[in-house]
């Protein structure tokens, strides 16, 4: 039996902020408004769906946008992806993107993961039914690793202000869990999704690159155990 491949299409929606490889130059941009993807959104889903046939795409909540102040949500640009949805798109609610307004100090105590529960669980009772589904935290490890051991986006900001990759992931992680619970709560039949990159860094095994899964499954991860004395952060066991 011929196997059935679907191809899909996917709008980058993180907010680059730190250095270049080689900390020479400052980085400060939005992938969606550097694409030109929000100002054009209608006409790229029309482009991709009528010259390539594509059905399934990824696109992002545009938190810089949509999320612009502690409990304060600008719905404009999601309005307008969820009435060209049709029910293809899963949302990113995090790419690469913390909220404007949230402060150094709100990662590392990790408030910011009530704050990211909270825009989830309002994002999910507004679109319900609207979007394919919800990828909670885009590439997390990658993520957290150009935060922390490599030093090159914020909070890290610069080679000296580098971090151990333990210590933002125990953050993220429970970020990643905190916006998938509060979506299937607001929405119980929303599904929730993961996109993560493989073989991204020759030195990373396979089962370090599946740990969001793992993460999110509530998998008993020894690793976590070792570095951060628990890997019981919420994620669902049953």
């Amino acid at each position: 039996m011929a196997k059935s491949w679907k191809l899909a299409g996917a709008f980058d929606a993180g907010h680059i902020r730190g250095w270049t490889p080689d900390f020479a130059s400052e980085l400060d941009f939005h992938q969606l408004e550097m694409t030109g993807h929000a100002e054009q959104l209608e006409s790229d889903y029309a482009l991709f769906r009528q010259e390539f046939g594509m059905s399934l795409f990824r696109d992002g909540a545009w938190l810089a946008r949509s999320f612009p102040g502690k409990k304060q949500f600008d719905w404009g640009y999601l309005d307008r992806l969820a009435a060209i949805s049709n029910g293809q798109v899963f949302l990113s609610l995090c790419h690469y993107e913390w909220p404007l307004w949230i402060s150094e100090e709100e990662i590392w105590n990790g408030a910011v993961i009530e704050h990211m529960s909270e825009f989830a669980s309002a994002v999910a009772q507004r679109y319900r039914g609207k979007f394919a589904g919800y990828i909670p935290v885009v590439e997390s490890g990658y993520w957290t690793a150009m935060m922390t051991d490599w030093g090159r986006w914020w909070p890290a900001t610069g080679k000296e202000r580098a971090h151990a990759w333990w210590k933002l992931y125990s953050i993220v992680g429970r970020m990643l869990i905190g916006i998938a619970r509060a979506v299937k709560v607001a929405d119980s039949n929303a599904i929730i999704a993961l996109s993560e990159p493989w073989a991204w860094h020759p030195h990373v095994s396979l089962a370090d690159q599946s740990r969001p899964f793992s993460t999110l499954v509530g998998r008993r991860d020894g690793v976590a155990q070792g570095e951060t004395g628990t890997d019981q952060w919420g994620g669902d066991q049953s």
